[in-house]
């Protein structure tokens, strides 16, 4: 039931120290403050699954081979419990994915801490070494909304 996966996220929210209605952006997704990171929590469709996403730079658009070289590396050895992907909006996200069935308040907030500070590190490299442009979490959402309003339509 979707309406008992949001209530599980608003009381993990509350567990971690979020404000889960000021944090809200729509129904199902949260946008929270990580430390120095930006993270938005986004609940499935179904509800089963919630994820824990840091959108990091735009898709630089030279040097793809040497990019995919670097991420399927990292993504082997050094992204612990997240994983890197590059979304359609041709965005380089890291993000972790747990059940709902199972939230816990601990692991998820030694998750997220590792998240951050990994995705910070991760994005200097991509900005530096690759070129991309650094992503705001508002141009994410913005993105996102345009996707979804034109699968809607």
């Amino acid at each position: 039931d979707v309406t008992r996966s949001i209530r599980l996220v608003d009381q993990l929210l509350q567990q971690l120290g979020y404000d889960p209605v000021q944090t809200r952006l729509s129904p199902d997704m949260w946008q929270i403050l990580d430390g120095p990171g930006e993270v938005l929590v986004l609940l499935s469709e179904n509800g089963n699954e919630v994820t824990f996403r840091v959108p990091m730079v735009e898709l630089p658009k030279t040097e793809h081979e040497a990019l995919y070289r670097f991420l399927l590396t990292l993504s082997d050895t050094a992204s612990g419990h997240a994983s890197l992907c590059i979304t359609p909006r041709r965005t380089i996200d890291m993000v972790f994915t747990e059940t709902t069935l199972f939230l816990n308040a601990a692991e998820v907030a030694t998750k997220l801490q590792g998240l951050t500070t990994t995705s910070r590190k991760v994005r200097d490299v991509l900005v530096h070494k690759f070129g991309a442009k650094p992503l705001t979490i508002g141009q994410w959402r913005e993105g996102f909304a345009r996707e979804t309003h034109a699968a809607s339509s």
